[in-house]
Parts: C-alpha cells; sequence; structure tokens
C-alpha cells in the first residue's frame, strides 16, 4: 500500500470517528448551545486542517499527536468531554493501533 493510500486510511478513520459525528450533529438548544457551536466550529476548522496542510500518512499522525499534546487541544478536548462528544482521545488507541498496522 502506498503512502496516498495510507493517508487516505487515516483521515478516513478520523473523518468516521471523531470529525463527522461533531460536524454533522444537530444544533443543540438550551444553555450549552453556545459552548456547542463554538465547539462545533473548531472541530470544523481542524477538519479542514488536516487534508489540506498534512500531505503525507506521517504526517497525520504527527498532527493527531501534537494535537493530543498542545493546550489549544487539550482545551478542545475538555470542552468535548463536558458536551458528550468524541475526541480524539476517544480514539487514539484505534488510532495509533491503525498506523501500526499501516506501518506508519
Amino acid at each position: 500500500m502506498d503512502d496516498t493510500d495510507k493517508r487516505r486510511l487515516l483521515l478516513k478513520f478520523l473523518d468516521e470517528r471523531v470529525f463527522r459525528p461533531i460536524v454533522d450533529s444537530p444544533a443543540r438548544q438550551g444553555p450549552d448551545a453556545e459552548f456547542f457551536r463554538e465547539a462545533q466550529s473548531r472541530v470544523h476548522r481542524t477538519w479542514a486542517r488536516y487534508p489540506e496542510r498534512y500531505q503525507t500518512a506521517s504526517a497525520v499522525k504527527h498532527a493527531f499527536l501534537s494535537d493530543l499534546r498542545s493546550p489549544i487541544g487539550r482545551q478542545l478536548a475538555a470542552l468535548l468531554e463536558w458536551l458528550g462528544l468524541p475526541r480524539f482521545e476517544d480514539v487514539r488507541d484505534d488510532f495509533l493501533r491503525l498506523c501500526d498496522e499501516l506501518d506508519v
């Protein structure tokens, strides 16, 4: 399998397990509506950044790990957890397992 296919599989994994469930979620009403809109907007920007900026499977993996450790990423993860939405932290082990299977 070439790097383009590996990159595509990693992006598909993140799309299905994290990005789409958040971006496609219906708007919320009530006290957490504004927090939800903010989280959804931030995730949408991250979602767009991955295929645009990271052109190799290794770059996708590096960005994922960097986002897990960054202060901004940790802040977003706390908000997503509070809202009951999926986070990179929730799929970390499965993502890294896929990286190992793909030899990335």
